[in-house]
């Protein structure tokens, strides 16, 4: 069968469409959609894009950073994925004068279970404590606030699966030199005082979602709703091999932590988001491998609400434990009072706890730290939405405002009213 010629009326048709798209710059607008959600901007014909996320970071320890990122991977998810896939970065600290860089070898053995091994070196920054084996949370991050960090030399190989459609598995076996950035001595068990530390790891992470939605900003789910809790487990062991010409570990330890979190729509309430999350540490270990409590209570550069995390506990004093639980609990009510183009206020209550121990205070010299063997409680108002401006047709940016109070440990150090702005992203 022949294709018949177009009629008068069809050709003008596809002119009229045409002019439309040229007009309405519709390919920008797709390319423009395409790097947003992905984080990635191809160099036209090369096959390399530019990684977006690599351009600006901030926090408080290196103000900002400058950084340029390019990598192989498709910024398109309707792009077949490359059985190859290489990024390197680099980066100045405008704070710290310091470079920090990287590279990173994919290879993706499988497309339908979504198995991947992946190769790393990184010289970057690590914020001691933190609990790198859980998923990050939240647009905003916590991060903006760390000013205490670790110098890090490290090399991991990672493989990741999908071993069924609601569980994913990743096993990573890493090396790493620290450097802290910071005063703070270390006594072992024998006695030594140790101000840089080598470790080498094993770790395996599970993440059981039931329904997975993949709304992404800058590869960021927003805006999920589960219907059953998400979980999520992660098993670290720590290898003693002073002994070892070839791999250099000088603690032997084990670090279990987990997380369950869930988003749900209540009828005639709005949304409840729930977060718990702990873990336990073994052995002696310093900071670094120790528990950190998420605190984002800095006045420096910036002054936002960060879900999840503690509102009026200060990052100058560390909170360690090798036990810790923590429950952050938050009901938004949607909009209140009016609703227009430009402002509609959503309002939302939220309570966070925290609780740990420390079973070798002793060990910790020249930090100034505290453990949080009492619970530390604050409650919250968030508003949200109060000033909203739509971004690239495709989403809504709302500024709003909110303040924490803390209502269980006395901290004379700190305020136990603290007033934020917060910062929303919607679609």
């Amino acid at each position: 069968r022949t294709n018949a010629p177009l009629s008068i009326r069809e050709q003008r048709t596809y002119t009229w469409m045409d002019s439309i798209a040229q007009k309405q710059h519709f390919a920008f607008w797709a390319k423009a959609m395409s790097a947003l959600t992905s984080g990635k901007l191809p160099i036209k014909k090369s096959g390399i894009s530019f990684d977006l996320n690599r351009l600006i970071r901030t926090n408080e320890y290196e103000k900002f950073r400058i950084g340029v990122g390019l990598t192989t991977a498709q910024a398109s998810d309707f792009s077949r994925p490359k059985f190859c896939e290489s990024s390197i970065y680099a980066g100045y600290g405008i704070g710290d004068s310091a470079w920090k860089y990287g590279a990173t070898l994919k290879f993706r053995l499988s497309q339908g279970y979504e198995t991947n091994v992946q190769l790393r070196y990184q010289h970057d920054l690590r914020e001691p404590g933190t609990s790198s084996e859980l998923d990050a949370t939240g647009f905003v991050s916590r991060s903006l606030y760390a000013h205490r960090f670790d110098s890090n030399n490290e090399f991991a190989a990672l493989f990741s699966t999908r071993i069924a459609r609601r569980l994913t598995l990743k096993l990573m076996g890493q090396q790493q030199f620290l450097q802290p950035n910071y005063a703070y001595h270390f006594k072992k068990n024998n006695g030594d005082i140790a101000t840089n530390f080598n470790f080498t790891e094993f770790s395996a992470y599970a993440k059981y979602v039931f329904n997975e939605q993949n709304n992404l900003i800058f590869g960021e789910p927003i805006n999920e709703i589960n219907r059953i809790p998400v979980l999520e487990v992660g098993y670290t062991h720590g290898f003693d091999l002073k002994n070892q010409s070839l791999l250099r570990g000088d603690y032997a330890y084990e670090k279990w932590i987990f997380a369950a979190h869930q988003t749900i729509m209540i009828r005639r309430l709005g949304r409840l988001v729930w977060r718990v999350e702990g873990g336990k540490v073994t052995g002696n270990v310093p900071l670094a491998k120790l528990f950190t409590l998420n605190q984002s209570g800095g006045s420096g550069l910036f002054l936002f609400y960060v879900p999840n995390t503690f509102q009026t506990l200060s990052d100058s004093t560390a909170w360690l434990s090798d036990r810790f639980l923590n429950v952050f609990i938050s009901q938004s009510f949607g909009n209140v009072l009016y609703r227009t183009k430009r402002s509609a206020p959503q309002l939302t209550i939220a309570q966070n706890m925290a609780y740990g121990q420390l079973s070798n205070p002793n060990a910790h010299s020249d930090i100034p730290f505290s453990t949080p063997s009492k619970p530390i409680l604050e409650s919250g108002i968030v508003i949200d939405n109060l000033l909203k401006i739509n971004y690239l047709n495709f989403g809504n940016i709302g500024f709003g405002a909110s303040t924490f109070y803390r209502w269980g440990i006395k901290i004379s150090s700190w305020h136990d009213l603290n007033p934020r702005l917060s910062l929303k992203f919607s679609l």
